[in-house]
Formats: structure tokens, sequence, C-alpha cells
């Protein structure tokens, strides 16, 4: 089933809004996967080849930076919400982390579930920040440990949407040498499903993900926390 049209704009890595409209379709998932499984015979064949082991392995690292990227921000929202006294949500936060520990992507239902629940925290977490009064030792420390999450997690999650699109792009330029291999092309198309469900998702996830982390770097800016990881992988958010 074809996803529908996306019109959240992407964030940069510097945190400046750029117009560009995420669209499943504009991406060739679509394309290819009919053109592989042969059910849309009006899909133009090009002239390129690609190995197609070569795209299955790439995909599967895309994957496993998705995975790593959610787990990373998950992290740093729930070590975030601890610090301003959301126990439970942060609770929350961390079990949902868990689920992307391992490197695998979980079901469009859970990546759209751990989505919302990115954006509720953002929320939370810019609005506790924002009211926060003087932390405890033990709030700070809280805090400081969440440094190389944000870190980690937006210096992969902002490169993520070029990085699914160059795959896309390849995989559609060689489209003919995966007519020519139907039996390794099964291979591609089986996880074609979870590049859609991360694709679809991406625009929210990263906005939630560059607004908790300027709430955070202003704040720990504003007490004298050291966020200089997080300054040295993506300038001024």
């Amino acid at each position: 089933m074809k996803k529908t049209l996306i019109q959240t704009s992407l964030l940069t890595v510097l945190g400046a809004a750029v117009m560009l409209p995420v669209n499943v379709q504009a991406f060739g998932l679509d394309s290819i996967t009919s053109k592989v499984t042969g059910s849309d015979s009006g899909v133009q064949e090009s002239g390129a080849t690609v190995d197609v082991d070569t795209l299955v392995n790439q995909q599967k690292d895309l994957m496993g930076r998705f995975s790593a990227s959610m787990n990373n921000m998950l992290l740093a929202q729930a070590k975030t919400l601890e610090a301003t006294g959301y126990k439970d949500e942060a609770d929350r936060a961390t079990a949902a982390a868990q689920s992307y520990s391992s490197g695998n992507v979980i079901s469009d239902d859970a990546v759209k579930r751990d989505t919302e629940l990115t954006s509720k925290n953002q929320a939370l977490i810019e609005s506790s920040l924002a009211n926060s009064g003087d932390l405890s030792a033990e709030a700070r420390s809280t805090l400081l440990s969440a440094v190389p999450h944000y870190a980690v997690g937006m210096y992969e999650g902002t490169k993520l949407p070029d990085a699914f699109k160059d795959w896309t792009d390849l995989a559609q330029g060689g489209v003919s040498s995966l007519s020519s291999n139907p039996m390794k092309a099964r291979k591609l198309t089986g996880g074609l499903s979870e590049v859609t469900d991360v694709v679809s998702n991406l625009p929210a996830l990263l906005s939630a993900w560059t607004g908790t982390s300027r709430s955070f770097m202003a704040y720990a800016r504003n007490n004298q926390i050291d966020v200089s990881d997080i300054q040295d992988k993506l300038g001024d958010l």
C-alpha cells in the first residue's frame, strides 16, 4: 500500500528550517517495489546496474543508523525528563529506547507510536526546562549524562534524509538489474516497507529531536553545564 504525502519540512544539522517536502513516492520506493515484483509494467528501466547484495547491505546499515539515532535521542529525552522531575515519562522514554538498542527497526505501528512519544517528550522538555529553577547536584549530573546521547543522536539523525534519498536513487537507477535478478531482488523488497516507515516518520522525528536539543543546549549554557560535545558535532542549534 502506498504511503500518503508527508508535508512536514525537514530540519538541517544546524537546526535551520529548509522547506523540503518529504514524499515517499518521490523517494522512488513504490517504483522499486513494483518493478521488482512486476506489478507495474510502465516503469522505465535505465541502463544502470547495481549489485543487489550491496543495496541490501546498505539498506541494513541505514536501518541500523536510524535505530541508533532513535535509541540515543529517546535516552537523551529520558535523562532530561528525569532531571526535571518527570520520572514516569522518563521511564517510558527509556523503555522505548530499548526497542532500538539492538539495531533492529521494529513495526510501522511502533515507529509511529515512538514518533508521537518523542514529540510529546519534546513539548514537555521545552516547558519543564523553561520553568526550571536551580537544579540539585544529582539533577545536574543526570543532565550532563544526556549530553553524549544528544551529540550522537543528532549528529547521525540529521544525516538520515540525505542518506535514504541517496540509497533510493541508487536503487531506482539500477532498476534494470533488479528485474534481471528476481531472487536477489526479493531480499531487497523484503525490507522496503521498513524504509518507507522510517522515511514517513523522519520529518516529525527531526523536528522533535532538534527542538529538544535546542531547549537542552540553551538551558545547559545558562546553567554552566558543559555541552561542548554537542557543539563540536553540530555547531549552534
